[in-house]
This record gives C-alpha cells, structure tokens and sequence, in this order.
C-alpha cells in the first residue's frame, strides 16, 4: 500500500490542469505505439523504436564512425573507455520535436557527462558531419589532454569531410567539406597568431566571425597534415603530456613563435601559397567492424522520461507538456530513476525525497536510484547521503556521475584524500568532460597541490563546449583565477613544503 499511496501522491503533483491533453501525439507501446529497444555493441548504447534491422545497421554505423576518427586521427589509435550513447527515432516528426534549431542531429549530454548523439531514421550527408565532427571531440579527448580551440574545432571539421559519403569500409580523410570554401586569399582568414590566442566564441559575435574562425582553423589543421606531419605529431605529443598549447605550439614549430616579432610571417605566406593550390590532398582509409550487438526491451516509463528530457531541445519548454510526460513514466513505473532524473531538471526545488526512498526499494541494483536518494538528502542527513553515493560507485564503478557526486560530496565534506582516487578514475573514463577536470581542480586544492589543480582548471576551460553558455565560462574563470591567487600567495608560518 505504501507503494500505491506514494506513486498515486507522486502523480498528483505533477499533474495539472490541461496536462492530459497537453501532450504530443507520441504514444508508447504500452498503449499500442512502437516497441522501443536498447541495443548495446563493444562502444555505443542505442536507444530506438526504429526496426531491428535498421536499428543494428545503425549501431553499426555509428562504431564505423567512431573506428574511422580514432584511425583518421592516430597512426596507433589510443584505447577509449566508455560507450558513446545514441539516441534515434523512426519517426521523422518525432525527431524534429526534439531537433533544435532544425538540426540534422545534435549532441547533448542527458547526465551532465556522457555525450549523447540524437539522430533521425537514416543517417544522410549532413548526420553523418554532425556525428563525425562530434566524435572527433570526444575521442580527442582521451591521448590530447589539453587542446586549443582553434586544434579542437579546426580537427573536428577536417574528419567531418568523411561523412559526405556512406559510412563503410572505405573512407576519404581530408577532402573539403561540404559548404566549406578554401580561404585562397590572407584576407578571408583569421591570422595564425589570433587562432592560437582564440579560447573561446565571444558574446556578440556574429556568425560570419564565428565562421571564419572554423575556416581557419579546419584550413590550418589541413596545411599541418599534409605539409607539417613530423611538427603536428610533436604538437599531439606535447599536447599529450598536458603541456601549455602556446609552449607545446612552440616547442613543435619553434621558426614559428608568435611572441617573435614577425616570427609567424612565414606560415602566413605558406598559408596564402597553399590556399592557391589546384587540389587539396586527401587519402583513403580501411575501416573494418563486425560488432556484436545485444539488444533488450526499453520500458514505456524510460521512453516518456527520455522525452521529457529531449524535448526543450526542440523548443517545447511548456511545464505542462513534460509533466504530462512524467505522468505517463510514472504510471507505468512508480519507482523510474529516469522520471526522477526528469522531474528534478524540471523542478530544482521539488522534495523527492519520498519518490526516491520508493524508487531505491523498486529498483536496489539501479544506480540511478541511489543517486535521486544522494541528491534529496541534500539538505539532511549527510551520512545517508554519503552511503547512498557509495552504494552508486558500488553498483556502476565506471559510471562518471556516480564517481563524480561520490568525490564531489566527500571534497566537499572535507575529505578530499578519500576523493582523491575516485576523482582521478573519473578523468580516465571522461577527459572530455569539464565537470571531471573541475572535480580534480577541486581535490587538488583540498590536498595543496596547487599546480595540479591549475592545470586541471585549465583543462576544464579546453574541454567547455563552444556551445556552452558565457556564464559557464565565466565561472570557472573565475575558479582558475581564484587558484592562481591562492597558489601564488605566500605560506602560512610553519606550514610545510
């Protein structure tokens, strides 16, 4: 009766007025819409109601995708831990209701770590860019452990060229991509010495300067592959080892400092020489995959929480519209950490508590679960809350949020020596993500090591998406200043070395 009464208190919450017919005409199978599957190879977990042929063509696809980055990108591709998850609808409607801005596809993060690529039925010209592109920067993340803006952009457009064609066993890195033009003229460019000053699309810019900053850099990225190979695989090196970009920059191609007055004159007039040229240089590469896929039923109540997630994406931001949403997940499961998950981001400040109490004893071996009881005990009992998140890491080691809510509670409980290893596990399975690298910065100070927590300060603004709101730049910023202050400031008497 318990059970009952809290999922009964739970949907009357969330219900009002108007949200049963607020909706979109989406139907879940458990009413008699599509059967939604998760499919599961070697790197990709794919959620979808497309066909299960189609549905293990995709997957396929996508881990084509994946192996032509990572051998497009490195003489001996590095191991990456981790599955990249994807996200594809049968219906095109469906899609577009969730597609912002009209994209082909897009990604996103649904747990503030893991990227999640949403994609139409069918992967066409423009999805397969979109994918390629944003594989690139998360598989660059892992050996680059810093990356300049103008190297992670400039990069990410270079192998996106390969998605003009079907992705298959043969594959074409370097052509130009589609809609992209050969900056032939200095004059259409964006000088060297501004590319590696850039750090990051400012606010007012418009979008022929946001442009012209992806040209450039995609146009000197291809010059240094096929003109520089020795001097970019030193940069990649240094770059490797977490040296400053602008030190690893010169260290690589030291006739070209830009702090040397006049130091960058002759890359320019190579630049202008090679934009001149009848045909760019291009090669082909063997890409070979034979994954093998497991697949199992997605609950109706993953689906609807899934949508209520997805949808402001597309610009349906009516409360009403996702609380009909998670009416439905809930109906179909009291206990669904996903609804919970939703219900959260929709409202910060709802008490889900008792929600989450019930969804730990529905669902004891979902991590998901403990996590809604760690984050509404926030304001209680700090105990419980710490075994909750110790029950998360216990249950999904290798999952990044249960490790980074585990460090982040334990550093802030001033524990940070307990933190210590989990936040460093954290970075191996997600260098791609900012909070990771925030999360050691926040350790490494809690420990004294402040050279430590600088550099990973650093590699938190390296990793920010360029789609990344201003105020998150802004803050940590403000962190990494705040750092470099403490770390320069004298001792404290009798402190130690």
């Amino acid at each position: 009766m318990a059970r009952s009464r809290t999922a009964a208190a739970l949907i009357a919450a969330l219900v009002v007025p108007g949200a049963a017919s607020a909706g979109t005409p989406f139907v879940c199978s458990s009413s008699g819409g599509a059967a939604w599957r998760e499919l599961t190879s070697e790197h990709v977990v794919l959620r979808t109601d497309l066909a299960p042929e189609r549905a293990t063509e995709m997957i396929r696809e996508i881990e084509l995708a994946r192996a032509a980055v990572l051998q497009a990108m490195f003489s001996r591709p590095p191991s990456v831990p981790g599955r990249i998850q994807a996200v594809a609808f049968s219906s095109e409607s469906e899609f577009w209701e969730v597609s912002r801005d009209h994209a082909a596809a897009y990604v996103t993060t649904l747990d503030g770590f893991t990227p999640t690529v949403v994609l139409p039925a069918r992967l066409q010209a423009e999805t397969r860019a979109v994918l390629i592109h944003e594989l690139t920067h998360h598989l660059s993340s892992f050996p680059l452990l810093r990356k300049p803006m103008w190297l992670n952009e400039g990069f990410a457009v270079f192998l996106e060229a390969m998605g003009s064609v079907a992705l298959g066993a043969k594959m074409t890195v370097g052509s130009v991509p589609e809609m992209m033009q050969v900056p032939r003229r200095r004059s259409e460019r964006v000088l060297v010495r501004d590319l590696l000053a850039w750090q990051r699309i400012e606010p007012g810019w418009v979008g022929t300067t946001v442009r012209r900053h992806y040209v450039s850099s995609w146009f000197l990225v291809h010059y240094l592959v096929n003109k520089q190979t020795a001097g970019l695989h030193d940069l990649f090196r240094r770059l490797g080892r977490a040296e400053d970009p602008l030190a690893a920059w010169k260290g690589a191609f030291p006739r070209w400092d830009p702090d040397v007055p006049g130091g960058l004159d002759d890359l320019e007039e190579a630049l202008d020489t090679y934009g001149r040229g009848e045909q760019f240089q291009y090669h082909a590469i063997d890409v070979q995959v034979a994954p093998q896929v497991t697949t199992r039923p997605l609950p109706s109540a993953e689906v609807h929480a899934l949508r209520a997630v997805l949808l402001p994406h597309g610009g349906e931001r009516r409360v009403e519209v996702l609380r009909a949403e998670l009416v439905e997940a809930l109906a179909e499961d009291p206990g669904s950490p996903a609804a919970l998950a939703a219900m959260a981001r929709l409202d910060p400040r709802a008490d889900l508590l008792p929600a989450a109490r019930l969804s730990v004893k529905i669902h004891p071996d979902d991590w998901r679960a403990w996590s809604a009881l760690g984050d509404s005990l926030a304001a209680r009992s700090a105990d419980e809350r710490l075994a909750a998140r110790r029950r998360e890491v216990e249950l999904a080691p290798e999952e990044p949020v249960a490790l980074f809510e585990l460090a982040r509670d334990l550093a802030a409980s001033g524990d940070p020596r307990e933190a210590a290893p989990l936040a460093l596990r954290l970075l191996r399975i997600a260098p791609y993500s900012p909070l990771a690298h925030e999360t050691v910065a926040t350790v490494a100070m809690g420990l004294g090591l402040c050279a430590d927590a600088v550099r990973s300060q650093h590699r938190a603004l390296d990793t920010l998406s360029d789609r990344a709101p201003p105020g998150v730049r802004d803050a940590l910023e403000r962190a990494l200043a705040d750092y470099e202050r403490r770390c320069a400031a004298p001792a404290p008497t009798g402190a130690g070395p």
